[in-house]
């Protein structure tokens, strides 16, 4: 894949939070979700209803009566998600493809020459895309595997990934096994209670709406790490002995996040500061003032930091 650029403003956050089943909804302490996206099909009990409310609130979901969650997600919705997520919302306007089947009026025909330019999505050897074919469960693997870069970002990749799973219907062999295991070690996506991953079962829209949920805040915390360490210097001082920890890194609301950073001396870690980012202002600043357990307060005032 073509590796997508740091972008220097970050409108992301992240969720670091362990997920226990991809099949079941996330329960998340202390966030308070937006309804700004209501769908007349998504009841409040729907079991991936939290994710879907917060792809709309991260605008990557366009504003419409239903979402058919039970619908099998196409080619075409895949690689439009997926697009959306890793550009932060932004659209690929309506272009020509290279496709027999995609023209230049399809609905999404930007975004899926740009998953296709880079590397996310191939189409056929007889010059078709097939847009509205369903995708399974382990092609979602391979796609999300080439489409986001935390997978291999050394800065946060988790120093303790849950361990490799052992699926009854999945071997080594196969093309999806490595990128499955990628989705389960990050805690993007997991199997189901019989010890299955069900490879070949075509993946729902909610399903899809779970996975891109996960994936995208994982991103988005690893560009506004990046970012970070770009703009502040702290790389060059510490060089690999930077680290974050992970265990206090969380997110309060949409586009507000505490990085903390440390630096390994001597075999033990030891606290650089916890950054928080005010997307508005793209600036970071000490998100310590900004706590409950500030001692003066959670009204202190933020002290930027200017790089």
């Amino acid at each position: 894949m073509k590796k997508m650029m740091i972008a220097c403003c970050v409108s992301g956050a992240l969720l670091l939070s362990p997920v226990q089943q991809a099949e079941a909804s996330e329960s998340v302490e202390g966030v308070t979700v937006s309804a700004s996206y209501s769908f007349n099909d998504i009841p409040n009990n729907y079991r991936f209803a939290y994710n879907i409310n917060r792809l709309g609130d991260y605008q990557l979901l366009d504003r419409t009566k239903v979402f058919r969650p039970e619908e099998a997600a196409t080619r075409g919705e895949v690689a439009d998600l997926i697009v959306r997520s890793v550009r932060r919302g932004s659209i690929v306007p309506q272009q020509e493809t290279k496709f027999i089947d995609v023209p230049s009026t399809h609905r999404y025909s930007g975004m899926i020459q740009y998953a296709v330019d880079q590397g996310i999505i191939s189409g056929f050897p007889d010059g078709s895309f097939r847009p509205e074919a369903p995708v399974t469960r382990g092609q979602m693997a391979i796609l999300f595997k080439k489409g986001y870069e935390f997978f291999d970002d050394s800065l946060t990749r988790p120093h303790h990934l849950k361990p490799r799973a052992r699926f009854k219907d999945m071997s080594p062999s196969m093309r999806s096994y490595e990128p499955v295991q990628s989705l389960v070690q990050f805690n993007v996506a997991n199997g189901f209670a019989d010890g299955t991953y069900r490879p070949n079962a075509s993946i729902t829209r909610g399903q899809l709406a779970y996975f891109i949920h996960q994936a995208h805040e994982k991103e988005m915390f690893t560009r506004a790490a990046n970012d970070l360490i770009r703009r502040s210097g702290l790389k060059e001082k510490h060089g690999n002995a930077l680290r974050y920890d992970s265990k206090k890194a969380y997110i309060s609301e949409i586009n507000h996040f505490a990085l903390p950073l440390q630096v390994l001396k001597n075999g033990k870690l030891y606290p650089i500061g916890t950054y928080g980012y005010d997307w508005k202002k793209d600036r970071y600043y000490d998100e310590i003032q900004r706590g409950n357990d500030a001692p003066y307060g959670y009204g202190m005032p933020r002290s930027y930091y200017n790089f």
